[in-house]
């Protein structure tokens, strides 16, 4: 998978919108590769705590997605497991190729997944939210 953290992505905006490249579409990441489990041990490490990994057959997480979406379109209330959610887990990959980006707009991310998450972290915390 690949991250960006939104500050980052802002500045890519910014440097999009004064641009010269018209009706091209490019990709936003750090430009790192990461594993499936390197966001949750980046979240675990900014809150300092120990992750808890509980598996379930995906065949299951299909039926309790389709159930929640289901009670959510009753209920009017947003799930945040439904099959779009399902399909984005299963999905084979969520890289994104930079080559062109950096190329057009010489970005380079000053932050990695490991500090995005540290200074989210940081902010919900300064904020009451965690």
């Amino acid at each position: 998978m690949t991250f960006i953290y939104v500050r980052d992505l802002v500045r890519l905006i910014l440097r999009a919108t004064i641009s010269e490249v018209k009706n091209e579409i490019y990709f936003a990441s750090d430009g790192k590769i990461y594993d499936k489990h390197a966001f949750s041990i980046a979240i675990s490490n900014a809150l300092n705590k120990k992750p808890v990994n509980i598996k379930f057959p995906l065949a299951i997480v299909r039926i309790v997605a389709f159930f929640s979406q289901y009670i959510s379109a009753i209920t009017g209330k947003t799930s945040p497991l439904n099959l779009e959610k399902y399909n984005e887990l299963v999905a084979e990959s969520w890289n994104c190729e930079m080559t062109k980006t950096t190329h057009h707009f010489q970005f380079q991310a000053k932050h990695d997944l490991e500090s995005g998450v540290k200074k989210t972290a940081e902010w919900y915390k300064q904020n009451k939210w965690i």
